[in-house]
């Protein structure tokens, strides 16, 4: 993984350690799934199906449908958050990134919480696809999310931990 801090800087003005920890966590987090979506269909599939749920495949980027648009800049209005749209939607790119974005930011994962089918999130229905995928029990996944999500070398986004937690 190349952490180009320069540019970083030059963006910003400033290095952030936790932009850097999220952006080396992100790429690690590519590493990982990008490998099991590429070589293994059944997986690539079933993220694909449920991301297709909400989202419309463009030329290869994700538009969301109306109400998964709705409910994406409500909760930024809700919380308060001043993102740009790339920000925002850089995890529309492609499943890929929505991949990464999902389990790497903590704006993106909460407003996938907020996007639901009956009574199950979308962000809920991509771990457990993910943790599927690493054949981990259902019963200990929140206890597994709870021990990577609070690691001290894991961004400060620990919020997912609780949220999964709250699905049981």
């Amino acid at each position: 993984i190349i952490v180009d801090l320069v540019n970083l800087y030059e963006h910003e003005g400033y290095l952030d350690t936790d932009r850097i920890d999220r952006l080396i966590f992100h790429e690690m987090i590519h590493g990982i799934t990008v490998t099991g979506m590429l070589e293994m269909k059944e997986l690539r599939d079933e993220i694909g199906n449920l991301i297709k749920e909400y989202f419309t495949d463009i030329n290869g980027k994700l538009t969301p449908n109306d109400n998964t648009l709705k409910i994406m800049l409500q909760y930024l209005l809700d919380n308060g958050y001043n993102m740009s749209p790339e920000e925002v939607m850089y995890g529309t790119n492609d499943a890929f990134e929505f991949i990464a974005e999902i389990l790497s930011n903590d704006v993106f994962a909460e407003m996938m919480h907020k996007v639901k089918t009956q009574d199950r999130s979308l962000l809920q229905r991509i771990i457990d696809k993910v943790l599927e995928f690493f054949n981990i029990a259902k019963d200990s996944a929140a206890d597994f999310l709870n021990i990577i999500l609070n690691n001290p070398y894991t961004p400060s986004f620990t919020k997912e931990g609780d949220l999964y937690r709250d699905w049981e």
